[in-house]
């Protein structure tokens, strides 16, 4: 896995668990 990809990834499970912990 590129570093890209993982920071893409990364990035996007912060989102995910912003919406979360922001309902």
């Amino acid at each position: 896995m590129s570093p890209a990809q993982r920071r893409d990834m990364s990035s996007q499970i912060q989102e995910c668990s912003f919406s979360l912990t922001h309902r």
